[in-house]
This record gives C-alpha cells, structure tokens and sequence, in this order.
C-alpha cells in the first residue's frame, strides 16, 4: 500500500506535524528505512543522540514511534509515510523490533476473549442490576418524553410565530430537562430551534416548522413504540439518545454488513460542548451503499484518522441497527488502493438524487448526513452564494467553506464533473470529485 502525499497531508492531526515531517523529508535525517507487505520502517535522528524507531502498519495504519509524542501519528511517522510514496523501499526482511510489533497487533485481533468464569448467583445479580438500570432510563425518557409532547402542544396552541419572542433561556432550560431524563438527542432538537436565525422571516418559518414537525412526529412514534418491529425500535432509541458502541459492533453478528471497495470519499469535524465530532463518508464502488462513520474525541483523547482521504478500502463495513443503516465502521480491512476499478454508479442530474433522498425520508424521515454521486456539475455563483447546477439547470447552494470552493476551480476549473456530496437541509456539502480513474477529496 502506497499512499499519495494529499492523502498522508490529511492523516496529519495538525497541520504543524505534517509540515515537521517535510523537513525531516528533505534534511535526510532518515536511515534504515525497510518495508514489508504488512510494514514501513526507518531510524530518525532527532535532537538527542540516538535516533527514533518508527514503524508503521500499511495494512491497518496504526503507527509506533520511540519518539515522546502524544500525537499519532507522529511527525516521524508521517515523513517515513511520505518517504516511501517518493521512493519505494524494496520489501525486505522486518527486523526483529518490527515484526514483534506486528505480531502482537495481529494476536490481539485474533486471540479469543477471555472471560471470567461467574457463577450462577453472579449472573443473575449482574442481570438484575442490569435490568434495574434499563427500568429507571425508560422512566426517565418516558418522563422527558411526555414533558416534550406538553411543551409540543403548547407551542401549536400558541402559535409559531411566537418562537422569536421566546427567550433563549426557555430553550435552553427545556434543553437541560431532556438531558436530565436521559434523552440527549432531544435536547439537541430542542438546541436546534434556539440556534434559528429568527431575524431572517422566511428562513426560520421554514426551519422551525421542520423540527417542530420531527419532533412532534418522533414523540407519536415513541408512543406508539410497541407496535413497532425492532429495527424501529433501536432506530427510536438511537434519535432519543441511546449511545451506540463501535466495540459491541465489532463483534455483533447479527448487524448488517457489507463486503465492498469502499471509497473514502470526504471528511469534516466540529466541536460541540468540547466534544470534536468527526464524520467520514464512505462509498461503496460495487454495491453502491454509503456509510457514516463517526468518532469522537475529547481535550484529553485525541481523534486518531485511520481513513486516508480518497482512498479505495477493501474490506467489510458493519452498520448499526437501524430501519434505513447508514451509520457504521469499517471492521475488517484487506488492501488498500488508490484507483478505482469499478464504474462508478451515480444520478444523472439533481433532480434524480432528491427524488431517492425523498424516498429515502419516506423510510426514514429523521435520516441525515445522507450522500450522492451526481454527474455534470458546474459551480455557479447565485446571489452572492456559490452553488452546483446540473446540465438542466437545477441549482443548489453550498455549505461549504471558501478553501473547498478554491480546490473545486484548481482541481477541474469550471468543467461540469462527476461529484460527491451531502444533501441535508436544502443545501449541498461538496466531499469530492471524479476524474477518469481517480477521485480528488476536496473536504
């Protein structure tokens, strides 16, 4: 597996630590430097007398540096990582130090778990607490619930046009209440309607009766819960704030799956409440499936990126539960590429892919971060706001920073090309674009 230098640039976890790795580059501090089919290695010399050890694993991308960084992966990392995209090592023998390494990643994913052994007595406390815990949360929702579906009436009694006058205070205490019954994916609709831009008159008509609308409908599906099948119901759980577990899903059986070349087609991040929320969009070449992958990182835990932007996966994504699966993880992986190989399925012009995003919502009327292929793109300048147009004419605006709009005209100027997007809200997210066998990720 060989990685562009763009793709390497974006495993950086800052912009200074690919910018270290360039000089370490071009000072040829580098020696020792050995591949595998499974590793990269080199010795880097540092400001101390003995150099770094710096491996890397091609097939998984986990990284080890001798060096006292907290950052993975590393400045010494990256430049071994880009070193090797500029001049192949030959693969050769691993040295001990690395093969070791190896070995042991491997033993951890294929070694059996080993559970203690409880007795009856422990199993049925263990289940007793369990179910206890399960009791007092459904109380709590049902509490909040209830709570929300008043709080619902009220304002349809009132009338909407009353929002603007609300003080924040009363969203954000409503807010907390949610949080309180253990429903924080209410809260975050009730947030919703407290960031509305309320002095834009036809805009926060249109997007206040939207949520509005989803939560009232999110509280009558709740209530009618136990007629639903269980897709539903762990689709419920998940939109009233049920975590859902990547490790549980490594392992669960019974989950979706799907066994592709998965394309990486974009990636974003934002910070809520010190919570960085990372999403990457994955595309499947043969099936034509997407997927959602989210992690999550802290202050004091770090996101680690393990998906090289515009990259071709092999291997199997999981997806979590769900009446429409779209969120998931990669849990198997066996190569890596960077040309695409398969014909690529896409909708011909806009209308064609909200036309299927309608469909989709028909399904799933809470579903977002949602992606399309679309082909014949051009970027347009509509008041004052840069948007895609297809060869018909339908146009869409952009939700898009001024450095993607700037790769967008370095990339293929003002060429109609095949594009990868985000549909939410009216508005378009631009991940990427197609040229011939190769895909630019411009997000």
């Amino acid at each position: 597996m060989t990685l562009t230098e763009p793709q390497i640039e974006a495993l950086a976890p800052k912009p200074a630590a690919y910018k270290a790795a360039m000089k370490i580059v071009t000072g040829a501090k580098c020696s020792e430097r050995g591949a595998s089919e499974r590793a990269l290695w080199g010795s880097i010399q540092g400001s101390g007398k003995k150099p770094y050890t710096t491996q890397v694993d091609i097939q998984s991308l986990a990284y080890k540096c001798s060096c006292p960084s907290r950052q993975f992966p590393c400045k010494h990392a990256l430049a071994i990582l880009v070193l090797h995209s500029r001049d192949k090592s030959p693969n050769l023998e691993e040295p001990e130090w690395v093969s070791e390494w190896i070995n042991k990643r491997r033993s951890k994913t294929t070694a059996p778990k080993v559970t203690k052994l409880l007795t009856e007595k422990e199993i049925a406390s263990r289940r007793k607490s369990k179910d206890k815990r399960a009791e007092e949360r459904m109380a709590a929702v049902e509490s909040g619930i209830a709570e929300l579906d008043k709080w619902l009436q009220d304002q349809i009694r009132i009338g909407l046009l009353e929002l603007p006058n609300r003080p924040k205070e009363d969203f954000s205490k409503l807010a907390a209440r949610m949080v309180d019954a253990k429903a924080p994916g209410l809260a975050g609709w009730v947030r919703a309607l407290a960031e509305i831009d309320y002095g834009q008159t036809k805009v926060w008509q249109e997007e206040a009766t939207a949520i509005i609308a989803k939560m009232n409908l999110l509280v009558k599906t709740w209530n009618n819960k136990d007629n639903l099948t269980p897709e539903w119901k762990h689709t419920l759980k998940t939109l009233v704030g049920w975590s859902q577990s990547s490790k549980n899903l490594i392992t669960d059986k019974s989950a979706p799956a799907i066994k592709d070349h998965w394309l990486v087609l974009g990636r974003t991040q934002e910070t809520k409440d010190d919570i960085v929320i990372q999403r990457e969009w994955l595309w499947g070449c043969q099936s034509g499936a997407t997927a959602l992958v989210l992690n999550f990182g802290t202050r004091f835990q770090k996101l680690e990126i393990k998906l090289p932007l515009a990259s071709i996966i092999e291997g199997e994504v999981a997806f979590f539960h769900s009446i429409l699966p779209h969120r998931g993880i990669l849990r198997k992986q066996t190569n890596l590429t960077n040309s695409l190989k398969h014909a690529i399925k896409k909708h011909q012009d806009i209308s064609a892919m909200v036309a299927e995003h309608k469909q989709k919502l028909r399904i799933h009327p809470w579903a977002n971060q949602l992606c399309y292929l679309v082909d014949n793109l051009r970027m347009l300048k509509v008041d004052n706001e840069w948007s895609l147009c297809d060869v018909y004419g339908n146009t869409l605006p952009l939700n898009n920073a001024s450095e993607t709009i700037k790769k967008w005209f370095l990339y293929c100027g003002n060429q109609a090309v095949h594009t990868a997007v985000v549909y939410q809200n009216n508005k378009l997210l631009l991940l990427g674009i197609f040229s011939q066998t190769k895909y630019y990720a411009l997000c």
